[in-house]
């Protein structure tokens, strides 16, 4: 065994870590359109920290299946901003984005 792959319980612990970083995700998508954007935050910050140990595909497809669900978060919290407000503000989406 090469010295950079990881050992098996590795790759477990890390896929484990995403699959309950993504149920986490799925019960909280009402959460995360009613909060100021905390929430999703530190569940982005969950998974860069998850991240930084990915080596293989599998796990690798476990961050991209987070990635797009926050950005379907992010689409919807936006779209929400749009019907909230007669007039779109730039700047108001940037700093709630």
């Amino acid at each position: 065994m090469d010295d950079s792959e990881q050992s098996i319980s590795e790759r477990r612990q890390l896929r484990h870590g995403y699959r309950s970083l993504l149920s986490d995700a799925a019960a909280r998508k009402k959460e995360y359109l009613e909060d100021g954007g905390s929430l999703l935050l530190e569940d982005l910050d969950r998974a860069n920290d998850l991240f930084s140990a990915v080596q293989g595909t599998a796990e690798g497809v476990l961050d991209s299946r987070f990635l797009v669900m926050s950005a379907d978060i992010g689409a919807r919290r936006a779209h929400m901003m749009r019907i909230d407000s007669a007039a779109f503000d730039s700047l108001e989406y940037v700093e709630k984005v």
